[in-house]
């Protein structure tokens, strides 16, 4: 549209004072501490695929396209070849740019007949429904425009937006937009403009530009005619700085109420939204009161409160943070009796967030850094375990005792009555309960039995079982090999069976 690239010529006398006011080196303006959540590609325009040589050249700017077919968006940066679009210095009037060393410039309004420029990009993730985004934008009016209007602003689509002809046949209402009362006059600064988007979902592109015909468009003459005979008096708009970011509410953290041991150190908050500004009360123990997660270390109880501001919306949260005071004291367990290769478990559940563990000696745990370790030691161990609850330090000690469980049966006895050897004893482990014994000679014929009734009867809680060499009715058997079967209950009440054979010597 070269009709806004011949409407100005260099006015040196306020270039040369505005040179004086503004400062020449340029710097990027972040946000300490906070995300760069913008859901704009390319939001100041630093990304080049070239330098500009000269004007309507926005096709190398990337992710930016002309958003109006007969329009031509101009590209100025620092790297320019041609001092047409050089930064700060060019056609239009001298500006730095906000951020970076590049910024864009549209026409926004033309007196002689109708004509608009409009800047457009793909967002990086389509808007959802019912969600609210804060859209945010700089510009600065051209030095050389007549005119100054109040309606920059930004309108979202599903799809791209195309123009049919040079003069705009349709408007499409902005869904933000500058100030429709106050024209932006100011061509040295940068002027914000800031509004809120309620998303009907689906909205994938955004367009900037002035959406209001001639007769909507609210415009203030500023300077005198450039030629009021000829083509090319109008109002021209450098623009930086584009930020498209969902507003979520303040979150003081993740949980309203949390309990902490005492100088225990936190960070608050849950998000660092891109161009909010955050305030914490009280600022007692906090590393910053303005940022998003500052950070605290505890020393009482106390509640803190987060008002956010994102665009136009002011949100509020709270936690409550709570000293935790020790109470537990280490519990290693109760003495046990186990078998050799069996496994019993240490320890009580007390665990809790501000609770650690260390169990010695290592030998037989399944672990070390637990509240309940399971063991299996190979001898009798006294187990240690030491406490750390906040600052309390607490120890206790266990013993478990390991045996062989084993049923210890003579293969040979001589009931001779010389008081040696004159019994065949069954010795069993702790624990294990003798169900039934049964003797038999080489003929198969029973010739000794003790039944479950009398090893389990109130006279007989002995852990050995004794046979004398005679039969139940009290005669004497004779020299040889007796073959038992054995019917006993193991330590977990397991019914077991055990067979052999014992020679008796007289």
């Amino acid at each position: 549209m070269n009709v806004f690239k011949n409407m100005f010529v260099f006015n040196a006398q306020s270039t040369v004072m505005k040179m004086a006011m503004l400062c020449v080196f340029l710097f990027y303006n972040l946000l300490f501490g906070q995300v760069n959540n913008n859901l704009i590609n390319n939001s100041s325009f630093e990304n080049l695929n070239s330098c500009p040589d000269n004007l309507g050249q926005i096709g190398k700017v990337d992710y930016w396209f002309n958003g109006y077919q007969f329009g031509s968006p101009d590209l100025y940066s620092l790297c320019a070849s041609s001092t047409l679009v050089l930064v700060p210095l060019n056609v239009n009037g001298y500006q730095n740019a906000r951020t970076g060393t590049n910024y864009i410039g549209i026409g926004a309004y033309l007196k002689e007949f109708t004509a608009r420029e409009y800047i457009e990009t793909q967002l990086k993730q389509t808007l959802k429904a019912n969600s609210q985004y804060c859209i945010t934008y700089y510009v600065s009016l051209g030095d050389h425009s007549s005119f100054a209007v109040a309606n920059i602003g930004a309108y979202f689509s599903s799809s791209v937006l195309s123009g049919s002809s040079f003069t705009v046949q349709y408007y499409w209402p902005p869904h933000v937009e500058s100030n429709t009362l106050s024209p932006i006059t100011d061509s040295i600064n940068w002027t914000k403009v800031q509004g809120v988007h309620f998303a009907q979902g689906g909205e994938n592109f955004v367009t900037f530009g002035n959406f209001r015909d001639d007769i909507q468009t609210n415009k203030v003459q500023v300077k005198p005619l450039y030629n009021p005979n000829v083509s090319g008096n109008g109002a021209y708009y450098y623009i930086d700085d584009i930020s498209v970011v969902e507003i979520n509410p303040a979150k003081a953290y993740s949980t309203k109420t949390i309990a902490v041991c005492a100088n225990t150190t936190l960070t608050l908050g849950t998000d660092s939204t891109f161009d909010a500004t955050y305030q914490w009360q009280p600022p007692t123990g906090l590393s910053c009161t303005n940022c998003p997660n500052p950070i605290v270390t505890v020393t009482t109880s106390k509640k803190y409160y987060l008002t956010k501001q994102q665009c136009s919306a002011t949100t509020k949260d709270s936690v409550y943070i709570q000293i935790y005071t020790p109470t537990l004291t280490a519990k290693a367990g109760n003495y046990k009796t186990i078998c050799l290769n069996d496994t019993v478990k240490l320890g009580v559940n007390d665990t809790t967030a501000f609770t650690s563990y260390v169990w010695s000696p290592v030998m037989g745990l399944s672990c070390t850094n637990c509240p309940q370790p399971f063991a299996s030691p190979f001898i009798t161990t006294t187990y240690t375990l030491n406490k750390t609850e906040c600052s309390l330090n607490t120890s206790d000690t266990v013993t478990i005792h390991v045996e062989t469980c084993e049923i210890l049966i003579p293969d040979i006895f001589t009931p001779n009555n010389d008081n040696v050897n004159d019994e065949w004893k069954i010795k069993l482990p702790n624990g294990f309960k003798l169900k039934t014994v049964a003797v038999y000679n080489r003929w198969g014929t029973l010739v000794y039995n003790i039944d479950d009734a009398l090893l389990n009867s109130e006279n007989s809680k002995i852990r050995v079982v004794r046979w004398d060499g005679r039969t139940t009715g009290g005669i004497e058997c004779s020299d040889g090999v007796y073959f038992y079967v054995l019917h006993y209950t193991n330590k977990t009440g397991e019914l077991q069976r055990k067979k052999g054979n014992v020679t008796l010597i007289r």
